[in-house]
């Protein structure tokens, strides 16, 4: 499984699709995990996107890169990883993002207004 590593985390995700496809990033919340995607990976596969899963912050094996760094599931921590990722991983463009809860782009603009 592919990782990268942001400041604070080393962030495994799932990349499936065509790697110069569409990049739209999935994220799941709690209780959830990327399973919570299987069914909706494979039809954004077909139309030619390119889906990017990542374990957020207390999931799977993404992990904390000191154990001084303060754990926390907090919107904006969950934004400032979202806006890590693109810029060290998978996408160069800024990817259009869904979560089921729907808070990752009030979080991501908390995190950094200027990028957004």
């Amino acid at each position: 499984m592919p990782t990268l590593h942001t400041p604070s985390l080393e962030i495994a995700y799932e990349d499936t699709g065509p790697p110069h496809g569409d990049p739209v990033v999935l994220l799941h919340g709690f209780p959830y995990d990327p399973r919570a995607f299987d069914d909706i990976v494979p039809p954004l596969v077909d139309a030619g996107c390119r889906t990017i899963v990542p374990y957020l912050r207390g999931y799977g094996p993404t992990r904390f890169l000191s154990t001084e760094t303060p754990r926390s599931g907090q919107q904006a921590a969950l934004g400032k990883d979202l806006v890590d990722l693109p810029a060290r991983g998978p996408c160069p463009k800024r990817p259009p993002c869904w979560s089921r809860s729907g808070r990752s782009r009030p979080a991501r603009r908390r995190s950094c207004p200027t990028r957004c």
